[in-house]
């Protein structure tokens, strides 16, 4: 294996540093020193240079017009839940389903920031906004994504914080 090839192997290791390479902010021959490779740091840092200039970048939008709520009072039960049990009685929806647990809307102690049609949404772009809401301090409870939209649950009282966060992340959103 060349050594270049090493150097993208060794860097894709670490996804932090991926993304650095992709936002274009690293000191090459700190990052080459980091990943410990045998063989010359300047040609590890020249590798690591050429590998960051084949990532897609990051594309700043600006204040974003994406559509994002905030729903507060959302809980995460079990399908045997008398709510989901009654969903068809009861003011009750769905917001996500992973195999028999729901989030559901009710008088919960959770929030859910939602957001609905990020053009070009990629997985990227929703690990992006969930990074930027942990930063927070935030304790994430749930979350999860389907195409162009995705759904972040926290703490009740943390809400408009995780809101404020995932409007942050969403001006910057990554290129696929």
């Amino acid at each position: 294996m060349s050594l270049a090839a090493e150097t993208r192997a060794a860097a894709r290791a670490h996804p932090w540093l991926v993304t650095a390479l992709r936002a274009d902010i690293i000191n090459y021959r700190a990052a080459a020193s980091f990943l410990d490779l045998e063989g010359d740091i300047d040609s590890v840092a020249r590798a690591l240079r050429r590998f960051g200039d084949s990532l897609n970048k990051f594309t700043t939008v600006g204040e974003s017009d994406i559509p994002i709520r905030m729903h507060h009072g959302v809980d995460i039960v079990s399908d045997t839940h008398d709510m989901v049990q009654k969903q068809g009685e009861a003011s009750v929806d769905i917001l996500l389903r992973l195999n028999s647990e729901f989030i559901i809307t009710a008088d919960g102690q959770l929030s859910a920031i939602i957001v609905d049609t990020v053009p070009d949404m990629t997985i990227s772009g929703f690990t992006t906004a969930i990074e930027r809401v942990q930063m927070e301090d935030i304790n994430i409870k749930a979350a999860g994504t389907l195409q162009d939209m995705f759904i972040v649950i926290v703490p009740r009282r943390k809400g408009a914080s995780a809101l404020r966060s995932v409007e942050a992340a969403l001006t910057v959103i990554p290129t696929s």
